[in-house]
């Protein structure tokens, strides 16, 4: 079952629907398959807690079936503990299944779990531990040749070390992720490049390069008709234009923001910008 076209009432129905045949049929492989489509549906909602129900069935099948897919499933329940509250959980889950992986020698989901014991570390201020496990991943993938991995961890690695006050190595890792995330990155990878070095910048009160940089990403998200990306760099560019007490500048750049948003359906995001805007 996909949600190709209809509301997504009618596509988790079809999905329920389609499990009760696999499950009647045994065919565990595709009712897992449901299962994981279901709880990114219900991650995606806000229903953290039925995308964990449906994440756990799916996890539980993949490993049974030792599938390549018990990746996807971690990765769904390990954002499913956190958005339910339970980071400690969600990073206990992660340092198992890196036991699992490396066991197994798949360095490829050894470096994608890093990854997310990364961001279990980061959240919860444990920088030092959240540095070890994302160098370790990136040695990982670099040695696979991975460059889409290798931009997601260069992305964090930078993040991290603007947290921690290191801005000289902040803006070479960010410079080194800018260079691969235009054809690699996702575009919450571009736009978390983007802010942290528009943010070393402005920490080094220089408004010009932060300015320069974010004007620079989005022209790249109007190019591919990124809308979600256009309107975040707009918001970047308010608060630096806000910083600088260029309000009118500010607040058209919010302005328009609000209406790509708005336009997007992304209430959240659209109300932010009208707090810029009031």
């Amino acid at each position: 079952a996909h949600c190709v076209g209809g509301s997504e009432e009618e596509a988790l129905r079809a999905a329920d629907e389609a499990l009760d045949l696999y499950l009647e049929t045994k065919n565990k492989r595709m009712a897992a398959y449901e299962w994981l489509t279901m709880a990114g549906w219900h991650l995606t909602s806000g229903k953290a807690d039925k995308a964990l129900s449906d994440a756990e069935d799916a996890m539980e099948i993949y490993q049974a079936l030792k599938s390549p897919k018990e990746l996807d499933a971690m990765q769904v329940l390990f954002k499913a503990h956190v958005a339910e509250g339970k980071p400690n959980r969600a990073r206990r889950m992660a340092k198992d299944a890196l036991s699992r992986f490396e066991t197994a020698g798949d360095r490829k989901a050894e470096a994608i779990t890093l990854e997310l014991l990364f961001q279990a570390y980061h959240s919860s201020g444990r920088f030092r531990e959240a540095l070890s496990a994302s160098e370790r991943a990136l040695l990982i993938v670099q040695d696979l040749g991975d460059k889409a991995l290798e931009c997601k961890q260069l992305t964090s690695m930078a993040t991290l070390q603007f947290s921690m006050g290191e801005l000289d190595k902040a803006m070479v890792l960010g410079e080194d992720a800018l260079a691969l995330v235009k054809d690699l990155g996702t575009t919450e990878d571009k736009i978390q490049v983007m802010q942290t070095l528009s943010n070393v910048h402005l920490q080094k009160k220089d408004f010009q390069m932060a300015t320069a940089v974010v004007s620079e990403m989005q022209k790249h998200f109007q190019a591919t008709g990124d809308s979600k990306g256009d309107a975040s760099s707009l918001m970047t560019l308010c608060a630096i234009a806000y910083g600088q007490k260029e309000f009118d500048r500010a607040l058209k750049a919010a302005q328009t923001a609000q209406g790509i948003f708005q336009e997007a359906g992304d209430t959240k995001k659209e109300g932010e910008a009208l707090r810029w805007i009031c």
